[in-house]
């Protein structure tokens, strides 16, 4: 009977109260609080279109008058259009007296990048009073935009995939900005890849990568006829690794979501083939399919667009990047400033705003909560929610005391921190049109040689950067997105570099660096120019009107990334697989977490990121509106041909 019982009890610890804690971690986060309505299908914004602060362009109509927001009960009263003020929308400086405009803050979201953004547009649409601090002087963050002798250049964002008409990205993306974002679509042959072993000045390969699975299969077969069964491998990956995401993602989101002891205990039942995928490396599968180096190379050709060597990056990574390209390749029509600027003027919709040169110094944190923010010039900022997309290092290194590292648990966080690959840009342009010049709207990749690994490690391995082409030691991977325009073109450059390269200078003032900095940042520079002209020969008559270049450190001082790194947290698989971090909750109550080190990287990424932090402060599966949304759009789009 004793033992009867004692079995009994022994059950009930193993199986009930697990379980009992599970179900009362459902009901807090799905159920009590819950937000009641889509904000997709019904944004419930507490400001009319009259007392949206004006900006530059006319408020929307599509606001809808004074709804009472689910955090505060407060209703702003409208304001007469003699009344309405004029202030810039990307550029709009912080000050005392510009915070005491905004009362009874909701949120505050701490960096400006497209997750912060989107984080702030989603609160926004729920009738919540955001405010967004942003450190630099122009808002956006990697997506904000620059000008160097009159053209525009991108500070992150050079294409952007899934953005053809029904697309689940541009179904997100034009839903929280309240407007369709215009897009440019790249040539059909969106990206010219070029392999060119420049220890021997010789050609291996170029292929012109068309948009379709269907064509991208057809142009390797034909630019590798003997490696059919072989592309034909590789392919039945890519089709088994889509079948895995599309199996596991929803569940490997749930971990994020669920107490971390739990996820621990739940993953490997929940999630087994997917942590098996994550730890399968992009060079296992290639070797795995062939072992023509050269056809290695062109199916990993875009490893530059996720940071890492075929032989350290999680083969779900690479399919990530390649399925989000497959049908195609787009950019802004007016470009990122345009996102920017939607996603402001969403925010404003409920009362909120987004400052500029407002840098924080520090998370206030009282009684184990997040109670607002202390700005650089001491001012405070106090609100029940806030928000980083600051990044996890920046987040929890310099923005909580040490002391509070060590309470709340962060130190191994910090202490663990990877930083994705560092770049250097170069900024190239020509007062010509690209027929004048040669060029089409695609991006070229170049390759210094078919052994992607290790030409990477030769190179990177250099002590300060010293090209040796003869010797094998060369720039390995370069991307150079061209953008025609009506009379001119622009190239951006970028490659991966070393932040050690440049560390010795990052207390020295932007742009008066020493001449060490220069030497150095000059010579990858014109590494960059020759490798230009190999992929485009005809260039080399045309001298650029404009030639400009960052570092990690210019990454760095712009966008406060704490190694100049470009993708935040380096997507390794312990990026997936350590439970304990990427997670939008934090240990510290009020303090929540969104961006890419907390989802995937990009702008896809990050985007995802809000939604996923906005699940967890709305009570709301919001990436099961967005699917809604999405498929809502897609019938709407087949009813609509139908009727044609």
């Amino acid at each position: 009977m004793i033992s009867s019982v004692f079995l009994f009890g022994v059950i009930a610890v193993i199986f009930f109260i697990p379980l009992g804690i599970i179900g009362k971690w459902f009901l807090n986060l799905f159920v009590f609080g819950r937000y009641p309505d889509s904000v997709f299908e019904n944004p419930k914004y507490t400001l009319d279109s009259t007392s949206v602060l004006k900006d530059n362009h006319d408020a929307s109509s599509s606001t809808q008058p004074q709804q009472t927001s689910s955090f505060s009960t407060t209703e702003v009263d409208s304001i007469s259009p003699k009344e309405v003020k004029k202030k810039k929308i990307t550029k709009n400086i912080f000050s005392q007296n510009s915070l005491n405009d905004v009362k009874d803050i909701d949120a505050i979201i701490i960096g400006s990048g497209i997750g912060g953004l989107a984080c702030g547009a989603i609160l926004s649409k729920a009738g919540k009073k955001v405010i967004v601090l942003e450190q630099n002087k122009t808002a956006g963050g990697s997506l904000h935009t620059f000008k160097r002798g009159g053209f525009p250049f991108e500070a992150g964002i050079h294409y952007i995939g899934n953005f053809e008409e029904g697309g689940a990205l541009k179904v997100l993306l034009d839903t929280l900005c309240d407007k369709k974002i215009e897009m440019d679509e790249l040539c059909s042959e969106y990206d010219d890849v070029v392999i060119y072993d420049t220890s021997k000045n010789q050609l291996l390969k170029r292929i012109e990568i068309p948009k379709g699975k269907k064509n991208y299969v057809n142009c390797l077969k034909n630019a590798f006829p003997e490696e059919k069964q072989a592309i034909d491998k590789y392919m039945q990956q890519y089709e088994e690794t889509a079948k895995t995401l599309n199996d596991y993602r929803v569940p490997y989101l749930f971990l994020k979501l669920l107490p971390v002891w739990i996820a621990k205990l739940a993953a490997p039942v929940l999630c087994a083939p997917y942590f098996k995928l994550v730890n399968t490396t992009v060079k296992s599968v290639l070797e795995s399919c062939t072992k023509n180096k050269t056809l290695q190379s062109c199916l990993a050709y875009f490893y530059g667009d996720y940071g890492m060597q075929p032989k350290e990056c999680p083969f779900n990574v690479h399919y990530s990047v390649q399925s989000h390209y497959m049908e195609g390749a787009y950019f802004p029509k007016k470009g990122a400033v345009d996102i920017v600027e939607s996603l402001i003027k969403v925010i404003r919709k409920s009362g909120g705003d987004v400052f500029t040169k407002a840098k924080v110094a520090s998370i206030i944190i009282k009684n184990g909560k997040a109670t607002g923010v202390q700005m650089s010039n001491g001012v405070i900022a106090q609100a029940k929610t806030v928000i980083s997309n600051a990044g996890l290092y920046n987040t929890f290194k310099n923005l909580i005391t040490e002391s509070d590292q060590t309470k709340y648990n962060l130190r191994n966080q910090i202490d663990n921190y990877r930083p994705s690959q560092q770049l250097n840009c170069v900024f190239i342009g020509y007062d010509k049109s690209a027929e004048e010049l040669g060029l089409r709207y695609q991006n070229c990749w170049l390759s210094t040689s078919d052994d992607l690994d290790g030409q990477r490690e030769r190179y990177i391995h250099t002590e300060d950067g010293s090209i040796d082409p003869k010797q094998g030691i060369d720039i390995p991977d370069l991307l150079f997105s061209i953008k025609p325009q009506k009379n001119n073109t622009y190239i951006t450059c970028c490659f991966e570099t070393k932040y050690e390269w440049f560390k010795e200078w990052e207390h020295q003032r932007c742009k008066k660096r020493g001449a060490g900095y220069l030497e150095i940042k000059q010579q990858l520079t014109e590494r960059a120019l020759e490798l230009l002209h190999i992929a485009y020969p005809q260039l080399k008559i045309f001298t650029p009107d404009v030639l400009d270049s960052s570092t990690p450190l210019t990454c760095q001082h712009y966008l406060a990334c704490p190694f100049g790194e470009a993708y935040g947290r380096k997507m390794d698989a312990d990026y997936f697989t350590n439970l304990e971090v990427g997670r939008p909750e934090t240990p510290i109550e009020g303090l929540y977490l969104t961006g890419q080190d907390i989802f995937s990287l990009g702008v896809a990424g990050a985007l995802a990121s809000s939604l996923l932090t906005t699940t967890t402060l709305l009570h709301r599966n919001m990436f099961g509106d967005w699917f809604a949304a999405v498929s809502k759009e897609r019938k709407r789009i087949k009813e609509s041909k139908k009727a044609q």
